[in-house]
């Protein structure tokens, strides 16, 4: 999976001032990143934790799902729901 960078988001942000699209999270408790990542052996214990905590404190999103207690099907409900409404509020000129 390819993480961007805060800059990389910043920036994305400013050029795309005219279009508007969700940003969401997908946000899985931090003991399941800390214990899939003591399973990896190509990671020094902490990374994952350290990741996390920058990830979602520099960002903001319209809509954070908790993986751990929302499916995929009803995650991706979630999110089809917020576009639609989104789509509803946008007054097009």
């Amino acid at each position: 999976a390819y993480e961007i960078s805060d800059y990389e988001y910043q920036k994305l942000i400013e050029y795309l001032p005219d279009c508007h699209f969700l940003k969401v999270g997908l946000k899985p408790p931090l003991e399941s990143v800390v214990t899939r990542e003591s399973n990896r052996s190509d990671r020094k214990s902490g990374i994952a934790k350290q990741d996390y905590v920058n990830f979602y404190t520099n960002k903001e999103f319209d809509m954070m799902i908790d993986t751990s207690a929302t499916s995929p099907q009803t995650a991706a409900e979630m999110i089809q729901d917020m576009y639609a409404e989104q789509k509803r509020s946008i007054k097009l000129i």
